[in-house]
């Protein structure tokens, strides 16, 4: 399969005149095809160079759009490695969530975190997530785009936790530590999808508590 030039001179990945630009939050029918063509392109090339090798000319040739048009979508080569696509709140089922006394503290805020719906090649999806294992600037990459939602994210375990009478004190730990385990839940909830497996993440915490409990006093 041919993936445009060979050549691996660095490209900035900003646009000309050094001004970076955030991806737009919408995009009509075109643009979005176009935007997941060139996140296609992205990561297909990176899995077989590595990251090092892709800029975002070699990205641009496979995918056959412009730089122009690349920066129109995406501020950096990373961020189209990434893709578009991101988990986020949603605002009504927190709203349930906090105001239902008998709500679990797991498996409810999973319920208030949708992953997005990802449509394309199941192995392009996998290709993706193994390319962000392998970089430690796309995790970086990662992580920075995600943190807006931890926070939020332990925001609300905070205000549930305190619902449930939980001193001030003890909020802000239990909290992280609540979210740390969501957020390996909802990775793995991630990979299933890519592995093209139905998995409810509430499911898989269930199913963690229920283990942890079997181990009792074993587990430390």
């Amino acid at each position: 399969m041919t993936h445009g030039p060979t050549q691996t001179d660095d490209v900035p990945t900003t646009p000309p005149g050094g001004t970076r630009r955030a991806r737009p939050p919408r995009r009509n029918a075109r643009g979005a095809a176009t935007a997941a063509r060139v996140e296609r392109a992205a990561v297909l090339l990176v899995e077989e160079h590595g990251l090092p090798a892709v800029t975002v000319a070699r990205i641009c040739a496979a995918a056959g759009v412009s730089e122009r048009t690349f920066f129109h979508h995406f501020a950096t080569k990373e961020d189209a490695i990434l893709g578009s696509a991101v988990p986020s709140v949603d605002e009504q089922a927190a709203r349930e969530w906090l105001a239902d006394p008998q709500a679990r503290l797991l498996t409810g805020v999973l319920g208030v975190v949708g992953l997005p719906d990802v449509d394309g090649e199941p192995e392009v999806r996998s290709a993706r997530l193994r390319a962000v294992a392998a970089s430690p600037e796309l995790l970086l990459g990662q992580a920075q785009r995600l943190a807006p939602l931890e926070a939020e994210v332990r925001g609300l375990i905070e205000l549930k936790l305190a619902s449930l009478g939980v001193p001030a004190e003890r909020r802000p730990a239990t909290a992280a530590a609540v979210a740390t385990l969501a957020a390996a839940l909802l990775h793995r909830g991630a990979l299933a999808v890519a592995a093209g497996e139905a998995v409810d993440p509430r499911d898989e915490a269930r199913s963690v508590v229920a283990l942890l409990g079997d181990l009792g006093d074993r587990l430390f």
